[in-house]
Parts: C-alpha cells; structure tokens; sequence
C-alpha cells in the first residue's frame, strides 16, 4: 500500500511536534516527508539554519547557579517555617519577660540558656532544615552537571549531500541523518534507516537499568505499538546509549 504525504517546502518551518511526535510507531516514509528530509542527501544548509532557530540547541541548558545566600534564602519561603519562625520569636520575647520578672523578683540573674532553651531548640532545627535543603539543592546542580558530561560532544552529519565528521551534536536538529558505529554515543534521539552491519545492538542501561544489550531494527521492520515503552522501541535510538556492536544511519527525531 502507497502512502500519500505532501512534502513541505523545506525553506520554511517544519510543522513536525518532536514533542507529541508517535515516532516509534510512524511509517518510515509518512516521518521522513514529515520531517523534509532525505535518507540520500539528509537536510540543506537551509533547513538546518531554520531548524536551529525553532527547536533550539540539542543541549542541556543550565539555569544560571544561585549564590549560597540565595539558597539559604531560599529555605525560609516555606509557610511552616515561616511559622516556626514567628514561633520562634514569640518564645523568645516570653523567655525574655520572663527572665526580667524573675530577675526583679529575687534580684538573681536568671541563666540566659536555660532561659532561651525553647527559641534555641526551634532555632536549631530551622537552620539545620535549612542546611539540608542547600545541600540537596547543590546535589540537583550537581546532577544536571552529570547528565551534561554523559551527552555525546561529536557525530557524523549527512548535510547537502556530504557525510561530514565531527560535527558538534549540540547543532543537531530533527530530521538529520546521522552515521552511528561501535562505540559512539547516540547524539540524539533517532529512528533507525537502514543498518551497515549485520546487527546493530545497543547499551540502554542508562536508560532502562537493564545489562543486556538490545538489537535494533530498520526502518518499519522496527515499528513498535502507541505508547511502547523504551524497551520495546525496536526502530528507535536514544540519546546517551552506546552502540555496542554494528553500525547504522539513522534520521534525528528529537533533540534535548
């Protein structure tokens, strides 16, 4: 059965969603005319300039850090500890009349942390939550960072017709076509076109937990159900992953 698509005029914005896109369980064909690509000569010069301005950077972006004060600060916009805050306060302007009626009692000078054990204790635990919730805070950035090191820096373009080396993956957009061999990292998620080897395998542990390698399938020998989960996208490759065995092109489906 033939299927009918109309190809887009590829100097203007591509209509694909890289977001809602079912590209798992797409036709080959329908995706590729989707995204105005060509598995032959891959994307124009053209497209790829349009393409970076509308799906952005295939990079995680990092939110500009916040100071320690900021972090800290940060802490306190909790109503509850707002609360314990004026608590707080309360217990201590108490203790403090206290003291002073005692003082003008007996004439003795009241112990100022026996005096000031209630404000003190809450005192305490207010910062040590603030303590922690900074350390978990620089934890997340911490995390992000990690994430940003396991992105691929480098892949092999298909663009105007050439195959070009070393391309920076952050200037990856859909519908690039890309060349993938034993041991790269995948630059960006991509639906398998057509395999070079025998076999194509890849490492998702990072992805699905799993240490068995899983075997990749071209074009719609790959096609999985509407809502598959990771380990049941045959057709697909994700970023982060390694090839392990064989090699494949494949076409850029979605960026970061």
């Amino acid at each position: 059965m033939s299927v009918e698509v109309e190809v887009e005029d590829a100097a203007a914005p591509c209509a694909y969603n890289e977001t809602s896109a079912q590209v798992g369980s797409t036709n080959i064909t329908v995706l590729i005319n989707e995204l105005s690509s060509d598995a032959t000569t891959g994307l124009t010069s053209a497209q790829v300039a349009i393409r970076h301005k509308q799906y952005g950077r295939n990079v995680l972006e990092t939110p500009r850090g916040k100071s320690l004060i900021q972090l800290i600060l940060e802490q306190f916009d909790d109503k509850l500890v707002q609360i314990l805050l004026a608590v707080a306060l309360i217990s201590g302007i108490f203790s403090f009349l206290e003291m002073k009626a005692h003082t003008a009692a007996t004439g003795e000078a009241q112990n100022i942390l026996k005096s000031f054990i209630e404000p003190i204790i809450i005192l305490a635990i207010l910062v040590l939550n603030a303590g922690v919730g900074v350390w978990q805070s620089q934890q997340a950035e911490g995390s992000l960072e990690a994430l940003k090191k396991l992105q691929p820096s480098l892949a092999t373009v298909l663009r105007d017709g050439e195959w070009i080396d070393n391309v920076d993956a952050g200037d990856l957009v859909p519908g690039d076509i890309i060349h993938l061999r034993v041991g790269d990292k995948v630059s960006a998620d991509a639906r398998v076109l057509s395999l070079e080897s025998s076999i194509l395998s890849l490492d998702e542990g990072s992805l699905t937990g799993e240490s068995m390698t899983v075997q990749k399938l071209p074009r719609d020998e790959g096609l999985c159900g509407v809502g598959a989960p990771v380990q049941d996208m045959r057709g697909m490759i994700f970023s982060g992953t390694v090839c392990t065995s064989g090699s494949a092109i494949a076409m850029v489906s979605s960026t970061v």
